[in-house]
């Protein structure tokens, strides 16, 4: 099996052997004109790396969107209930029960158990799932 190439390696080699100056053409730059199918080559290298660069990015990316989503349903919470609490107190048994389940998750995200992590986590993913939609739209229409 062969070693898979490094993108920057698979570039350089494309790159020079298109633009290489073959002594017999020394001075002459009407050879550097680039072929549809060399250009091809060097528009797959970058769709390539843009398509690695998204998938890294989308691994990180998740967890920090869920943080983020974490946090917005913390303060979420937060503010719903000291409003409820302004205005109807705490004689409601059903608004004991959910102050004593939302405030034992008012804590960083990298705290939580798995189990509450997943569920910010599938909001991360359906932003995400946007995201590559708006991505793969963009690669086809521009590479």
């Amino acid at each position: 099996m062969a070693k898979k190439q490094p993108l920057k390696n698979k570039i350089r080699t494309e790159i020079i052997k298109i633009v290489s100056v073959p002594p017999e053409r020394k001075g002459d730059t009407s050879y550097l004109k680039l072929t549809d199918e060399e250009i091809d080559k060097i528009v797959e290298l970058f769709r390539e790396i843009l398509q690695r660069f998204i998938e890294k990015t989308t691994k990180e990316l998740r967890e920090e969107l869920a943080e983020l989503e974490h946090k917005q349903w913390e303060s979420w919470t937060r503010y719903t209930l000291e409003d409820w609490v302004k205005f109807r107190g705490f004689a409601d048994g059903f608004l004991s029960r959910l102050e004593r389940k939302w405030t034992e998750n008012w804590k960083p995200y990298s705290e939580l158990p798995e189990e509450e992590k997943d569920k910010d986590r599938i909001w991360a993913d359906k932003v995400l799932g946007k995201l590559k939609q708006t991505q793969a739209k963009w690669l086809e229409e521009n590479l």
